[in-house]
């Protein structure tokens, strides 16, 4: 009886440890064309307007130029969604923010 509750012991404790090694996401093998870039999109309130600032060959600045959003809801939606973009350097699997998600799509569009 001992020997199966080690066993059970033994399996669970390997479960957990497997279960805590979270690997850092790979970054992406993508290299874009210096320069300043202008996009748009359709957001909850009218056109998003976005500058993307591409510096050896990686995105390093995303800045809001212009929204008729209502602020006190997209805000978190251009802080976050620019933040994941920036961590990730793409758009492509970044999740749109709760209660903003009209504003998030237009982010992740333009």
């Amino acid at each position: 009886m001992r020997k199966i509750v080690y066993i059970l012991l033994a399996f669970i404790l390997v479960l957990g440890l497997t279960a805590c090694n979270e690997e850092e996401p790979a970054q992406p093998d993508v290299s874009y064309n210096d320069g300043t870039y202008a996009a748009s999109a359709s957001g909850y309130g009218g056109e998003i307007e976005l500058e993307v600032v591409i510096d050896d060959g990686r995105i390093d600045v995303i800045q809001v130029v212009s929204h008729q959003e209502t602020e006190s809801i997209a805000d978190p939606a251009f802080s976050q969604i620019i933040d994941d973009i920036l961590a990730a350097q793409s758009a492509d699997d970044v999740d749109t923010v709760s209660g903003a998600t009209e504003t998030s799509n237009a982010i992740l569009e333009a």
